[in-house]
């Protein structure tokens, strides 16, 4: 059996991909660690899937920016939680992937696992339903770490018997509520988690495509690391008005007329305070020029689809600037709102997240 695993204090982050370049400016003020969203997503190989969430976060940097310290104990483990995803109340924010959240768990996540959330630096990954994903966890993981799991292929193990994505409920856990078999592999202190034989396998030999190689992705990668961002979360897909979403012939007052259809946000801290990062992804530059003063006027002017609530009330617009075929919106949470509401509004398909 598994003892519970527990982070070694005092050492350097471990970088993500081995290689993460961009220095945050939060960092730098909270006390240092290398980060950058861009090469998160170079260790996910390409997913081809349908409602895919990406996200990636340092959480190192992200405990920081909450004000606290990693934990080391398990008990500690949900107040630090709580504090990284909770809805109000907290300067940092987390998208956990559903690894991370179903193995929050510690001593059932170390025993069934090898490794627990308190092991973790910094992950990357992608989440679909209702089973499939795929994740990349950093931290101080060596060849060890699962020796004890049963071998599926070389390099690879599993927790959990059966076919890939098989669902047994007789064999479900709390770290593994629907019973899924997982995959997992290490290799240079990272160890890669998904249900995907054939995925943890290109990981492992190194994929010949990432979701870096998307090149919308890429992009909006890019806009976030120019902002520091410490977490991040990316979703693709159809942003186009729904009739459902409004009352009989109504029409929202303010809208996003031109037609985008991939959003990435995240979260960043600065001398002024948290920071959320929503960038919208246009056909080209023409369009996103075009789009912009209507992203300022959602967010500025528009109501919430789903309780008429002024977004005004809950942010305020820093700035709404371009870059190419990407519109950037800097929001600020006023007050008590949470840090989590642009990542809400988009599961929501509120007033923001729809063009028409």
């Amino acid at each position: 059996m598994h003892t519970v695993a527990r982070r070694k204090r005092g050492r350097p982050v471990a970088a993500l991909a081995a290689a993460v370049a961009v220095t945050l400016a939060a960092c730098d003020a909270a006390g240092g660690g290398d980060y950058s969203v861009a090469d998160a997503l170079a260790r996910v190989p390409a997913m081809d899937v349908e409602g895919l969430w990406i996200t990636t976060a340092d959480l190192d940097t992200a405990t920081t920016v909450a004000g606290l310290e990693r934990p080391t104990e398990p008990g500690e483990v949900p107040q630090w939680i709580l504090a990284l995803t909770a809805e109000a109340d907290s300067p940092a924010f987390v998208p956990l992937p559903e690894i991370l959240a179903q193995t929050s768990p510690v001593e059932e996540s170390a025993d069934s696992f090898g490794w627990s959330i308190l092991d973790v630096d910094a992950f990357a990954g992608g989440d679909a339903a209702p089973t499939d994903h795929f994740a990349t966890l950093v931290g101080d993981f060596d060849d060890e770490t699962l020796a004890d799991l049963p071998v599926v292929e070389d390099g690879i193990v599993t927790v959990g018997e059966g076919e890939d994505f098989a669902t047994d409920l007789d064999a479900a856990t709390e770290a593994n509520p629907l019973g899924v078999p997982q995959r997992l592999a290490e290799s240079d202190g990272e160890i890669a988690v998904s249900p995907s034989t054939p995925l943890v396998r290109e990981w492992l030999a190194g994929p010949e495509s990432s979701l870096a190689d998307d090149e919308v992705l890429a992009v909006l990668a890019d806009v976030l690391d120019s902002a520091d961002v410490y977490s991040a979360a990316f979703y693709r897909g159809d942003y186009s008005l729904s009739a459902d979403a409004l009352p009989p012939g109504a029409e929202p007052e303010v809208l996003i007329r031109e037609p985008f259809e991939t959003v990435g946000m995240g979260w960043a801290s600065d001398d002024d305070g948290p920071l959320m990062v929503v960038a919208y992804a246009f056909e080209d530059s023409d369009s996103a020029g075009a789009a912009a003063e209507e992203v300022r006027g959602v967010w500025s002017d528009g109501v919430s689809l789903v309780n008429a609530a002024p977004w005004s009330e809950r942010v305020s617009v820093e700035d709404v600037v371009t870059h190419g075929s990407i519109v950037e919106a800097r929001l600020r949470p006023v007050e008590q709102a949470p840090l989590s509401l642009p990542m809400r509004a988009l599961q929501a398909r509120d007033l923001p997240f729809q063009h028409g």
